[in-house]
């Protein structure tokens, strides 16, 4: 148990990355890969995405070799939201197991994906360790409740790094309440995955571009963004705007809640 995943990845960078030697991560990527690899004097791999917005895994199985010190990558991964199918990432687990190479998979949106957690690539594979995350499914992100999943072997080598009092115990009775009601958090993740289908469903019958994917932050591109831009503004309503691997057009940024297709602003989207 850990302050949150963001501290999952630092422990796993001060475990294993290496000075001079490479680590392996996506572009774009959670911006603190690069910092925490940085502090410890490692190069970075960055593979990047392909005109589609999708990674190809034979590029990162492709990077691995005699100095590589250690592999991250988020699954689903974030902005994009996109996902690598389970065949392909053991077919990166197991190249980097023949390297002797530790390999970390977030999943911190697992929940959001329609695809299983590699989880269960555990009892296989001893290089493999999994971050998860109270931050976004579970509604979290002001406890910082984090935990790290692998093999007693690479476990007590991570446990090294990890602080002497990793999270509040305000933070575990909260934790803990949930655990023990799972189905409210089921029942949540059903109405977000029912948004995305009420919203695909529009867009495509506007002719809305729209990227779903497996993550709870949806992404549009309005006919007339500026005029949504200014309407957001006028309301003071926070937003974000994002240019996505290989297309320079702004993608309007919206993290999803339930009832969001009701809104004002998503009419507002729709019709202007």
């Amino acid at each position: 148990m850990n302050n949150g995943s963001s501290e999952n990845i630092r422990i796993f960078y001060e475990a294993f990355a290496v000075k001079d030697m490479e680590v392996i991560i996506t572009n774009p990527c959670y911006p603190m890969h690069k910092i925490y690899a940085q502090l410890q004097n490692s190069v970075i791999n960055e593979v990047k995405y392909n005109k589609n917005m999708t990674l190809d895994h034979n590029e990162i199985i492709n990077y691995i070799n005699n100095n590589t010190c250690c592999i991250v990558l988020a699954n689903p991964n974030s902005p994009v939201g996109d996902i690598l199918d389970l065949e392909s990432i053991e077919e990166i687990i197991i190249k980097a197991n023949n390297y002797n190479i530790p390999i970390l998979i977030d999943e911190a949106y697992i929940e959001y994906a329609e695809q299983s957690s590699c989880i269960y690539f555990l009892k296989k594979y001893p290089n493999l360790v999994i971050s998860r995350t109270f931050s976004k499914a579970l509604g979290c992100a002001g406890l910082r409740i984090g935990y790290l999943f692998g093999n007693d072997d690479i476990m007590e080598i991570i446990n090294k790094f990890v602080p002497t009092y990793e999270i509040s115990s305000l933070s575990a009775k909260f934790g803990s309440h949930l655990l023990d009601n799972q189905r409210e958090i089921n029942d949540y993740l059903l109405l977000i995955k029912q948004e995305k289908k009420k919203i695909g469903e529009l867009c495509k019958k506007h002719n809305i571009p729209c990227i779903l994917n497996h993550i709870n932050t949806i992404h549009l591109k309005p006919k007339n963004m500026n005029k949504i831009k200014e309407y957001l503004e006028s309301l003071n309503v926070l937003f974000r705007t994002r240019c996505l691997p290989n297309d320079e057009e702004e993608w309007l940024a919206i993290v999803l809640y339930p009832g969001f297709v009701k809104s004002d602003i998503f009419k507002k989207i729709i019709f202007s």
